[in-house]
């Protein structure tokens, strides 16, 4: 029988700017899949992100020639040129990896679903962006023959917010390569050689709870004086708008570490590279998930 081609697209995906885990995400799926199963597949990509690609042999590709960078020059790439592609390559799956899909394109859409329908509702997305999502999330849940979920909770949120039938998800957790990388590193597993302290790394949307997390840091420091310092790592938002520049989540949090009396506790490297990162993953004691 015919082997499925599939159209990857990677539109969304700017690096430094936006989608940065889902960025991660994806290259270990394409670093892991097989040689062979790789010449059905193309990638999808733009002078933006085409570099994060190129390395990762076996694929077909085909560059939009010109950069994506700007939020309003995605979306009417995503949505305009991304169909006629699809038109012209007829592959049998369209697969969106960052939650919304080119819903005009002429073939059956697989999304991987992350937390755009939460923010949605949560008061973390203002203006033109609240009134996109709105609308290409609910298109794209429609346009969807399957949808992936990250975490059952993503699962849930997308048949309460989005009204997608629960047989229409498929759970499949973020694939990593972080133990791989830690192997290759060599990575201490004694906690007596690691000589940071407390971690937390995501974009500073507000439904990430940092700000919690500077509460409770803020408590323990009351109990123990020998409490090692926190570093919040992760670019910024403006509180209900994320942006993709510098924002004001960062000066609330730091704000609120400052009136808790543990400001100088409290680090704020901002936006890390992957070997930054890694850096951090070697090093600190504890890496905590507030969310």
């Amino acid at each position: 029988p015919k082997s499925t081609s599939i159209l990857i697209d990677t539109v969304p995906i700017v690096p430094g700017r936006t989608s940065t885990g889902v960025k991660v995400s994806l290259v270990n799926l394409l670093e892991n899949i097989p040689m062979e199963e790789r010449a059905r597949m193309t990638l999808l990509t733009t002078r933006s992100n085409a570099d994060v690609f190129k390395t990762i042999d076996g694929y077909s590709t085909v560059q939009i020639p010109w950069r994506t960078d700007s939020r309003p020059l995605r979306v009417l790439t995503q949505q305009t040129v991304v169909p006629l592609i699809a038109s012209f390559t007829q592959p049998d799956v369209l697969f969106e990896p960052v939650d919304t899909a080119a819903v005009l394109a002429p073939a059956p859409i697989v999304t991987s679903m992350h937390s755009s329908h939460i923010n949605m509702t949560g008061d973390q997305m203002g203006g033109l962006r609240s009134t996109y999502n709105q609308l290409f999330l609910r298109l794209t849940a429609r346009r969807s023959s399957q949808m992936i979920a990250i975490s059952s909770f993503v699962k849930k949120a997308l048949a309460d917010i989005l009204s997608v039938s629960e047989n229409l998800i498929d759970v499949v957790y973020h694939g990593g390569g972080v133990v791989e990388e830690a192997q290759s590193r060599g990575w201490s597993a004694d906690e007596s050689e690691r000589t940071g302290g407390i971690f937390f790394v995501r974009t500073l949307y507000p439904h990430k709870n940092a700000d919690q997390l500077i509460r409770a840091y803020a408590m323990l420091r009351k109990r123990r004086s020998d409490v090692p310092p926190l570093t919040i790592a992760g670019g910024d938002t403006d509180g209900e708008s994320p942006t993709e520049e510098q924002g004001t989540e960062r000066e609330r949090l730091a704000g609120l570490a400052f009136r808790l009396g543990v400001e100088d506790q409290v680090r704020f490297p901002g936006r890390i590279s992957d070997d930054e990162l890694m850096e951090y993953l070697g090093t600190e004691q504890l890496m905590v998930f507030p969310s």
